[in-house]
């Protein structure tokens, strides 16, 4: 994949996953790259390719590693649905922060049998109020 500028001719080199862009999508992704919004919608019908739009952006963003952003955006989403993820965590260090807080261990954390404990448990909860 080749790195995309605000123009056209270059968002027209590239692929996503093999596949050409769309026009659709050329155009938003330029239009995303050269505003660098916060927040950024792209509505359109089934099937009409805005998963390969939006992971040409995480593509994007991941190559110049403006992913650190989307994580604390992340975090805090997901802390307003009772979610704890850590905007630290990293692959290349699977520690969570030592300052890192949050009622409970973050999810990234949380190995597949303590998650099978926790459903056993919620589960458990909602029989005996029945």
């Amino acid at each position: 994949m080749q790195p995309v500028s605000g123009t056209d001719a270059t968002v027209d080199a590239g692929h996503a996953g093999g596949q050409a862009l769309r026009g659709w999508q050329r155009r938003a992704l330029v239009n995303y790259l050269a505003a660098q919004p916060r927040d950024f919608l792209a509505v359109a019908t089934p099937g009409s390719g805005k998963t390969t739009f939006a992971l040409r952006v995480a593509a994007e963003l991941l190559a110049h590693r403006a992913v650190e952003q989307l994580k604390v955006q992340w975090a805090r989403a997901a802390e307003r649905h009772g979610l704890a993820l850590d905007p630290r965590f990293s692959n290349t260090s699977p520690q969570t922060s030592p300052e890192y807080r949050c009622g409970g261990p973050p999810i990234a954390a949380a190995t597949r049998e303590q998650l099978k404990e926790r459903i056993i448990a919620v589960r458990q909860l909602n029989s005996e109020r029945l």
